[in-house]
């Protein structure tokens, strides 16, 4: 465990030094929207699907 900690370190220093901090902190910022992005589609869609599953019980059943 230790050992990936280190490695995953290295891997963003190196990132980091590569990109600039700027280009580091918007790429972070654009992940970090994408997956609060990705949380609120699927709330959308399991909404969506019990919505349409008590429709077929109360109209097909």
């Amino acid at each position: 465990m230790d050992k990936l900690k280190i490695r995953y370190g290295v891997l963003l220093l190196v990132i980091i030094s590569l990109t600039g901090c700027a280009t580091a902190k918007g790429l972070g910022e654009g992940v970090v929207k994408t997956a609060y992005g990705m949380v609120e589609d699927t709330r959308n869609f399991w909404d969506t699907l019990v919505k349409t599953d008590r429709w077929m019980q109360k109209n097909l059943w």
